[in-house]
């Protein structure tokens, strides 16, 4: 690839930085099962709430979907916005009309979300109490709180440097009468001085679940109900999709009787998740390939934060080249650094021998020009510390009793699609669940814009939603 076609590249991925991710980790053996699954006291303290309206909302036009979306128009994505925009303004005027007793449309200049921020209390990979942060969406009509129908709980993407949590539509889904809630991970919120616990699904889970007794006592305060029958509802997309299935998998497998009464489960709608990291490391090794190169050091650095005992005196550097630590990508990780220059390292020209090209706006590498030998051996101590953590965090053996929707491009490039969710998909079947579904894009969409798709369909086919 010409020097031209690089900086072209680069310009392009720092432009969108990254809406998507991966994994995350648990406690330090195999297992959170059976350890410390009581609901933890939460002490919730509201730090902000900021009202927006509804108008003013639609006309954002989702920009936040993608980082930089607006940089990188296509017809295609106008229009998809402008759908979601009207399917948003439908629902909103019907949560209007049903607040007033009406048969009617209702007055949207009446409805408004409100943005709540708050911290509460979890556990972190040790067991240790941890306060954590996250976002509570509210719908207002005439500036009152409307009492709540469901539970959306949110699980955000990753997003290197950049805020990319409070995706515009979910605060949107707030005009169908949700509580929408995004639960932060460590290193983000009020833990983004923390480095991430990336790929340590057991321990997210656990700790997005927590949100929900914080939400109760949040409506509480606000004088707000939950109707009825109300269940929850957990969507999520990339890292978001794996923390999706965690969540569920939590509520259903190790949570406290008390919260799985509290929560109400009631589907799991997950996108292009990393299920099985072990799986997605020997795709990796098998392919000799792998796009967005920046997600191998994540997931290390992950499973170090998540796993400390596995990984003690294991440095993060070992496991890269001295090629690839050139880049300064590696100190980037250790400093705990990370911005949007990251995504561009795959198209630095020192790193042209490893490149196969470009997808997208992604670059392919050479998996095997990124591993140092000593992780390429398997027999190290390194490599087997490694894969006996990503072993820990695969989500597939759990049978759901309540519907779960998989969704996946088939062209996806940053999480194998055949490792992880038609893998899951023949799992869970095959371990006799009856209700999943696996909705394949084959549009030849690639990761990130197969989240757009994910998006759309969540606003306006609603996928989230138990079949009735």
């Amino acid at each position: 690839m010409k020097r031209k076609n690089y900086l072209l590249q680069a310009s392009i991925a720092l432009a969108w930085v990254l809406a998507f991710g991966n994994i995350s980790c648990s406690n330090d053996d195999d297992s959170n099962e059976g350890k410390n699954t009581e609901t933890v006291q939460n002490e919730v303290v509201l730090e902000d709430e900021e009202d927006q309206s509804f108008t003013d909302l639609l006309e954002e036009k989702y920009g936040d979907i993608v980082a930089g979306w607006s940089v990188v128009p296509t017809e295609e994505s106008d229009d998809w916005m402008d759908r979601m925009s009207q399917q948003a303004l439908e629902d909103g005027k019907q949560l209007v009309a049903e607040d007033a007793g009406s048969n009617g449309e209702g007055d949207i200049n009446d409805l408004s979300i409100a943005k709540i921020t708050l911290k509460y209390y979890s556990v972190d990979g040790k067991g240790n109490r941890i306060q954590l942060s996250g976002f509570v969406f509210l719908p207002k009509v005439n500036g009152k709180f409307v009492d709540c129908k469901d539970i959306l709980l949110n699980c955000h993407q990753t997003s290197l440097g950049t805020d990319m949590l409070s995706t515009g539509s979910l605060k949107a889904r707030a005009a169908d009468g949700l509580a929408v809630i995004e639960p932060h991970y460590i290193g983000f919120g009020a833990t983004a001085n923390m480095k991430q616990t990336y790929l340590c699904h057991k321990l997210i889970g656990r700790q997005c679940a927590d949100m929900i007794p914080a939400l109760m006592t949040v409506l509480e305060k606000k004088g707000v109900k939950m109707q009825k029958g109300y269940g929850t509802y957990v969507v999520g997309y990339s890292q978001g999709g794996g923390n999706a299935l965690a969540v569920g998998r939590y509520l259903e497998m190790d949570a406290s009787s008390e919260l799985r009464t509290l929560a109400n489960l009631k589907k799991v709608t997950c996108g292009a998740g990393p299920y099985d990291p072990y799986a997605t490391f020997q795709h990796w090794l098998k392919t000799d390939s792998m796009c967005m190169s920046v997600v191998l050091p994540m997931v290390i650095q992950g499973m170090m934060e998540g796993h400390s005992d596995v990984m003690a005196g294991i440095k993060l550097g070992s496991y890269f080249t001295d090629l690839y630590k050139s880049t300064g990508i590696i100190e980037k990780f250790e400093k705990n650094e990370l911005d949007g220059t990251l995504l561009a390292t795959d198209m630095m020209p020192q790193l042209a021998e490893i490149n196969l090209g470009g997808s997208g706006m992604l670059a392919w590498m050479k998996f095997s020009g990124i591993m140092s030998e000593e992780c390429a051996d398997v027999n190290s101590h390194i490599r087997q510390a490694l894969e006996q953590c990503l072993k820990a965090e695969v989500i597939t053996d759990w049978v759901p009793s309540v519907p779960v929707e998989i969704y996946s491009s088939t062209t996806d490039n940053v999480i194998p699609v055949q490792a992880n969710a038609i893998n899951l998909y023949n799992k869970m079947k095959d371990a006799g669940a009856k209700n999943v579904t696996l909705r394949l894009d084959d549009s030849g969409f690639d990761h990130m814009l197969g989240f757009l798709n994910f998006t759309y369909l969540i606003n306006c086919e609603k996928i989230y939603l138990e079949s009735k």
